[in-house]
């Protein structure tokens, strides 16, 4: 018992070190960083970082994504534009009674034709683009579809004689066409003619045999018999020709056509490429020279959109 006495005696003698004055008390809310200044900066982030960033990829775009691209092209007339193609993989979209949306634009641009142009006869068209896939082809197809349904009779002619594939796109055998007559194979351009079964006012002249030497031929004179007869025996006629970016042989056919149109595709075609549109306009190197927009969607969308149906092979001789 004496030990257990000397025992507590001596600790309750000892001194403790530290001693609890007051109990801690904690905010629940922290002094730094601020919870209202950080949402109100995550907000500031989450709306001007994408903005930022959209803005930087349409700046920096080598694509084309708006009709905006043209207006250092002073004096360029844009004949219309074109929705995405969702009709299939198709590349006829214009038909007796349809009025889808890409059919009835197609009839804004044959109008527009017309309109922008009053006073003057359009009755041969050149269509050309900067390179493979921009949809040339595709609108020389529903061009020619679309002009014929005014009970006119209509000529399209395959003169893109490096690479056709006009008369494959709409199912028909290339037999005798422009390369057969121009070399002398046949003297009757009737024989190079065929009837498109779809439309009673369609007819399409292939490019025939394989030109080894097209840009010659296309400079040779029985080019002159062959527009002078068409000319008299078709309303309308127009010329699917090679892209200008590529090769020149649509700057021989020029002199033939009475309005120029030039496809650009949006998402498509690159913004260099312009340079050949602005050397194009500024030296007249195509009469009456105007643009279509290609194969717009939702977000290349101003006023109207305009589609086509594109190829995304690389333009080969």
């Amino acid at each position: 018992m004496q030990k257990r006495e000397e025992t507590a005696l001596s600790l309750s003698a000892t001194i403790p070190s530290s001693q609890l004055i007051d109990k801690p008390a904690a905010n629940p809310i922290a002094e730094f960083p601020k919870q209202q200044l950080t949402y109100l900066f995550a907000i500031i982030a989450g709306l001007f970082i994408p903005g930022i960033f959209i803005f930087l990829k349409d700046k920096f775009s080598l694509k084309i994504r708006n009709q905006s691209s043209l207006l250092n092209i002073k004096g360029v007339k844009i004949l219309g534009e074109l929705c995405h193609n969702n009709e299939g993989q198709s590349p006829v979209v214009i038909s007796n009674g349809s009025n889808t949306n890409i059919s009835e634009l197609f009839r804004y641009i044959r109008s527009n034709i017309g309109f922008l142009n009053q006073g003057t006869q359009h009755k041969t068209m050149l269509v050309t683009s900067s390179m493979k896939g921009e949809g040339k082809t595709f609108f020389s197809i529903n061009l020619g579809l679309t002009l014929a349904m005014l009970n006119k009779r209509v000529l399209i002619m395959e003169f893109d004689l490096r690479k056709p594939d006009l008369l494959k796109n709409i199912n028909m055998e290339q037999t005798k066409g422009i390369t057969d007559f121009l070399m002398g194979d046949t003297n009757s351009p009737a024989e190079c003619i065929q009837a498109y079964n779809e439309s009673d006012n369609l007819f399409v002249m292939g490019s025939g045999s394989k030109a080894i030497n097209p840009a010659e031929l296309l400079s040779d004179k029985r080019l002159d018999l062959l527009f002078n007869w068409c000319k008299t025996e078709f309303d309308y006629i127009v010329l699917d020709t090679s892209p200008v970016g590529a090769v020149a042989d649509a700057f021989s056919l020029a002199k033939y056509a009475e309005l120029s149109i030039y496809i650009v595709r949006y998402n498509y075609t690159n913004t260099e490429q312009l340079s050949i549109l602005r050397d194009i306009y500024d030296n007249d190197k195509l009469n009456n020279l105007m643009v279509v927009f290609n194969d717009a969607k939702k977000e290349n969308r101003e006023a109207y959109a305009y589609g086509g149906y594109g190829y995304a092979s690389a333009y080969g001789s």
